[in-house]
């Protein structure tokens, strides 16, 4: 959720555009990263741990954040228009509502993707000593 709280606010930033790719790389090298230290300690074993219990919360996750990059850029880009060319903030107050409720609808997927990472967890934990 984290994530995509970061997109939302650098859309909403007249000079975001470029933090929103590095906001997409870095859940890109946070997932790896976690996968990397899942299966160095777990092994084979790891794999199967992180596709039972990790593998569908970032699937969601990533093509939300996807799509959220997409908003905010464009967010941005729509107030760097106003402050460069004056243009008048009236015009894109229907892009600013259009643009809290994308981000309002796109957080119900990255919660359910949560929940059922917390319910495989609870369900796979058992079979697999983490230490």
């Amino acid at each position: 959720i984290l994530f995509v709280i970061l997109e939302f606010r650098f859309g909403l930033s007249a000079v975001g555009t470029p933090f929103v790719s590095i906001v997409l790389i870095s859940f890109g090298i946070f997932c790896g990263g976690e996968a990397a230290c899942i299966i160095w300690g777990l092994g084979l074993k790891g794999v199967i741990y992180f596709i039972f219990v990790n593998l569908a919360c970032y699937a969601i996750t990533a093509a939300i954040i996807v799509k959220c990059c997409c908003l905010s850029i464009n967010m941005s880009l729509v107030l760097l228009n106003c402050v460069l060319y004056k243009d008048t903030i009236k015009r894109n107050t229907c892009n600013l509502k259009e643009y809290f409720l994308n981000y309002m609808i796109l957080l119900l997927p990255v919660i359910f993707g949560a929940l059922i990472s917390t319910i495989f967890f609870k369900l796979f934990s058992s079979l697999f000593i983490i230490t």
